[in-house]
């Protein structure tokens, strides 16, 4: 049997798929880098970049684990002697804001320490900006009692700021249900381009009117009846017909265990849930404290500016909020231009708090 594999640049790890005789390098990669803004928060971006020499001997090394083999790499011999060594270390390319709220929880300053490779002052000033504005440092830089809660859960701080936050209004169950999902490794809604209608159509049954949110909870609460009620193959179906990724909820439930573990250990009440009438204001008010600084308001020419600074981002088209003309908050990512990947539609009595 013939195999052809495209494979990202996880191949140039050591895996040995069996059989493999041939490997066709392009010389490029998908590389995620942090864009820091010194007003707080900033954003990531993947970009396509030149590999490294290191990378190059990696891909070449996939071919012939097994026996001989060859590799064809589609770029000169000049290019490859141009290219870098090695690649940037991950500490210069990534978010400082939960290695530092880690680091202060040790009673260290990331200022301090002698590091072989040392990040910009732009990228530790975001961070340390947005810790204070999640609350988890005060003025001083000096870690808050919110702060060494946040710091105990395995999450982003944003979302480990909303879990805390839920406690305040009684909704943590509905709030790591919410989390669990964002901060699994892949998409919950599928895109399928020759069926957008069908898309659309499973989608709505899901829609919330205050934000992607909600409509993700809709979402982890219907399969979670289904869940319950019916077998394997029936689950597959479901997530099948309603273009959802069944593989994100069972990862979200498997964070969502390990969440409420955490939840036992900082004395947060993982069950607890309001009374049905408030719960939305509850969870859109828990989310708003963890996404504050991912704020944004319509401009005049119908693009939103954020809050702190001054980028423009668009509300993506596949938002439960994309016709709302309102304050939203969202996590951002940076491609030919910015567009909302989560969105929420706080009431104004959440986003003055």
């Amino acid at each position: 049997m013939r195999k052809c594999i495209l494979a990202t640049n996880i191949a140039e790890t050591s895996i040995t798929i069996p059989g493999i005789k041939y490997v066709i390098d392009t010389g490029k990669c998908k590389e995620k880098q942090y864009l820091a803004r010194t007003s707080g928060g900033g954003f990531d971006t993947l970009l396509t970049r030149d590999i490294t020499k290191s990378s190059a001997m990696q891909r070449a090394g996939r071919a012939g684990r097994e026996g001989s083999g060859v590799c064809f790499r589609l770029y000169t011999e000049d290019a490859f002697n141009s290219m870098a060594i090695s690649g940037e270390p991950e500490i210069l390319r990534c978010s400082l804001t939960a290695s530092i709220l880690n680091l202060k929880t040790l009673g260290q300053n990331l200022e301090e320490l002698d590091l072989m490779d040392k990040p910009d002052f732009d990228t530790i000033a975001s961070a340390l900006k947005t810790l204070w504005l999640l609350g988890a440092l005060d003025q001083k830089q000096k870690l808050t009692p919110a702060g060494r809660q946040m710091a105990v859960f395995p999450l982003e701080p944003q979302y480990a700021c909303a879990v805390v936050a839920s406690a305040q209004y009684a909704c943590t169950s509905a709030v790591l249900d919410i989390v669990a999902v964002l901060s699994a490794s892949s998409k919950l809604f599928l895109d399928v381009s020759d069926q957008r209608d069908a898309v659309a159509d499973a989608r709505r049954k899901f829609r919330h009117a205050r934000g992607d949110h909600l409509t993700v909870l809709n979402a982890v609460r219907a399969y979670r009846a289904v869940a319950a009620a019916e077998g394997k193959h029936a689950r597959r179906e479901w997530c099948r017909k309603h273009f959802l990724n069944e593989r994100t909820f069972l990862e979200a439930r498997e964070i969502r265990e390990q969440l409420v573990v955490t939840c036992r250990r900082v004395h947060i009440d993982a069950t607890a849930a309001p009374k049905e009438e408030e719960e939305e204001d509850a969870v859109v008010r828990s989310m708003g404290h963890g996404l504050a600084g991912n704020s944004a308001f319509l401009q005049p020419d119908g693009t939103y500016k954020q809050t702190m600074g001054q980028t423009i981002i668009k509300v993506h088209p596949g938002s439960t909020l994309y016709t709302h003309a309102v304050s939203r908050q969202y996590r951002r990512v940076f491609s030919s231009r910015l567009q909302r990947l989560t969105s929420g539609m706080p009431e104004p009595s959440a986003r003055q708090e």
